[in-house]
């Protein structure tokens, strides 16, 4: 897991919503028409817009030059440069997240494309502009968003290392460019993408970053052994881990499959007892690990990742609960269909399906039986012994929807 200093936001449909389209429906325009005045002021191919955010003119040159170019649309448009304050709307728990961020540790940063007045009417009022340790917009400096200059300017600005900053932005070319001047930036695509994101960061607390090593597994490589004592914590960070239990029978029973950010090793830690479960590496995975005999009092005294535990705990109890109604009370159509959802690699599974049936709980008979239901209903395709081609993925769902998985 790299480690982050700098978080840095964009602020339009990052940290607040747009809402132009219903601003102008507000007025009593149609969809069509509002969609049609938007692209005359967002689209325009003099780049007003732009030339806004880039304050090189003023707001009363610039409405002027609108009304001008649209003389039939001249009140509609100036009742929105007047009204900014009506375009946006807050997100809320987006602003709880950054200062969540801001407790654990992180320096917070603003770099967006904004006229002076319309950050004004967005941010007076924004509680996220009490976090935040500094800011780059556009209208400061004559640049936009995505010429390198203005990342540079923000970086120069508060003497930020490019290489420990993170940036979230929801336009690709301002991603792309970011990237390209060698600072981390992810693309938002909605608000949830982005409360996901964020909690991923709120693991460790900043100040602890420094204590983890990456590892990278090979697929069927062992994270953890049964039995044993537990010497690292693992976050994984890329792939999917399987999780099972030799029975005092010898036999093995399928738990679960982990996704990334999921923590390897939690109840151990916690009741410092031997290794429960064997967790073996799905496919090629990627780790942030922790070596305890030296940092486990540090980790203990870590709220951050104490609460983090706490959820993962709490997501485990409540799925394990649920895997284990279904692996008593459901048939075997339901096991092998929830295998097939959570193995599947681009729709091709290829396992030692004598082994799948040990660990979905039932006999080779029983699995073979109900494979031949599944090909016989145009669910899956056989390609060879032991691969199978998913047909009817939306069929699987309805039988084994997240039975497995964590």
């Amino acid at each position: 897991m790299k480690k982050y200093d700098n978080i840095i936001f964009d602020v339009g449909d990052v940290l607040l919503e747009y809402r132009w389209k219903q601003m102008l429906m507000d007025c009593g325009l149609s969809e069509e028409e509002a969609i049609r005045v938007g692209h005359e002021l967002f689209d325009d191919n003099d780049d007003l817009w732009h030339i806004f955010d880039l304050a090189i003119m003023s707001d009363e040159e610039i409405l002027n030059a609108y009304c001008k170019k649209y003389p039939n649309d001249a009140e509609i448009i100036t009742f929105f440069m007047h009204h900014g304050e009506f375009m946006h709307v807050a997100r809320y728990d987006i602003w709880k997240e950054v200062h969540r961020l801001k407790t654990a540790g992180y320096h917070i940063y603003l770099l967006s494309n904004y006229p002076k007045s319309l950050f004004k009417k967005h941010t007076e009022y924004a509680d996220f502009m009490n976090d935040i340790d500094g800011l780059m917009v556009s209208y400061m400096i004559n640049i936009t968003k995505p010429d390198e200059r203005i990342y540079q300017a923000l970086c120069d600005k508060y003497s930020l290392d490019k290489s420990k900053c993170l940036f979230f932005d929801d336009r690709k070319e301002n991603v792309l460019a970011a990237r390209k001047f060698g600072m981390d930036s992810t693309l938002v695509t909605d608000k949830n993408f982005l409360l996901n994101e964020l909690k991923k960061l709120e693991i460790l607390h900043v100040d602890n970053y420094q204590y983890i090593e990456i590892k990278k597994l090979n697929k069927d490589e062992y994270l953890l052994h049964q039995g044993e004592k537990l010497n690292y914590i693992y976050i994984l960070l890329r792939g999917k881990v399987k999780v099972n239990h030799i029975n005092a029978n010898g036999n093995s029973m399928l738990c679960s499959f982990n996704s990334p950010y999921s923590i390897i090793g939690d109840l151990e830690f916690i009741t410092q007892s031997p290794i429960i479960n064997n967790v073996i590496a799905y496919e090629d995975c990627i780790c942030a690990t922790i070596f305890l005999s030296k940092y486990h009092e540090i980790l203990m005294n870590d709220v951050f990742f104490m609460k983090a535990i706490a959820k993962n705990l709490a997501s485990k109890l409540s799925k394990s609960t649920q895997n284990q109604s279904i692996s008593l009370n459901y048939p075997v159509e339901n096991r092998l269909a929830a295998y097939f959802i959570v193995s599947h690699k681009d729709y091709i599974v290829q396992d030692n399906f004598v082994v799948v049936a040990e660990l979905i709980g039932c006999s080779y008979r029983q699995l073979q039986r109900v494979l031949q239901l599944f090909l016989d209903k145009k669910y899956i395709k056989k390609i060879k012994r032991g691969t199978y081609q998913i047909i009817d993925l939306n069929a699987l769902n309805l039988l084994g929807e997240d039975v497995y998985q964590f």
